[in-house]
């Protein structure tokens, strides 16, 4: 059995959402829709896949003779949100709740953390499968329901579409790289300084481009020539031998 690593945990219940607001544990999932603002409905299940960013393709690549494929740089692609939960139980006016908004609305807004982002976020989604496993009833009352699952995805309505900037830094090096511009998920290939005529600092040779957090921080490598799906703004900087 693999041994956990806790000192890379993330702690849900310390981190906030777009507005700086504190959002609670990761057992839980906000709605606003159906009359309701974010309603919390808690207890979701560690079985849960809870949110990430599914890759989507406009149209299938196609294949050539060969079988290799001709297209696939220049198909567009995006980034839809999905949420998927699973709670073992409701009370009944819970579920009652829940239903107003999932199985009543074209689309509505959900707050999740995103696992992909390490992060809560808000997106307007719609519901693609709602279902429950069993009612819980004792004697002549409806109690509870249980084994509820609930799948959502991203209308993306709600996503910027502004486009987004590749730069190159040539930190200390002579010449100029022109900046790349595209929508979301554009497709990179990352420039080669040595046929560009850029000149490293006291001529050392160019060894590879990096990606930095604002702490100036190695965060990403990349080398000449390499093809990437850029989806933000992103500056690279050049590395000297």
């Amino acid at each position: 059995m693999t041994r956990p690593d806790y000192n890379k945990a993330i702690k849900f219940s310390q981190m906030a959402d777009a507005e700086g607001e504190i959002v609670g544990s990761l057992g839980t999932i906000y709605l606003t829709g159906g009359g309701f603002y974010r309603r919390p409905f808690t207890g979701i299940g560690s079985n849960s896949q809870f949110g990430w960013q599914e890759m989507v393709w406009k149209k299938t690549p196609n294949r050539g003779g060969t079988f290799a494929f001709t297209n696939i740089n220049s198909i567009d692609v995006g980034l839809v949100a999905r949420c998927e939960v699973v709670i073992p139980y409701n009370n009944i006016q819970d579920y009652m709740d829940l239903r107003k908004i999932v199985a009543r609305e074209r689309y509505f807004k959900a707050l999740f953390f995103d696992v992909d982002e390490g992060q809560w976020v808000e997106r307007e989604v719609y519901c693609t499968e709602s279902s429950k496993n069993q009612l819980f009833i004792l004697g002549q009352s409806l109690i509870g329901v249980r084994d509820i699952t609930i799948k959502l995805a991203g209308t993306n309505r709600d996503v910027d579409q502004s486009e987004i900037t590749v730069t190159y830094n040539l930190n200390g090096g002579t010449g100029n790289i022109p900046s790349k511009t595209g929508r979301k998920g554009f497709e990179l290939t990352v420039a080669n300084p040595n046929e560009l005529n850029i000149i490293g600092p006291n001529n050392r040779p160019f060894d590879h481009w990096e990606t930095r957090t604002t702490d100036n921080e190695t965060m990403g490598e990349y080398h000449s020539g390499q093809e990437t799906t850029v989806w933000n703004n992103m500056t690279l900087y050049a590395v000297w031998a």
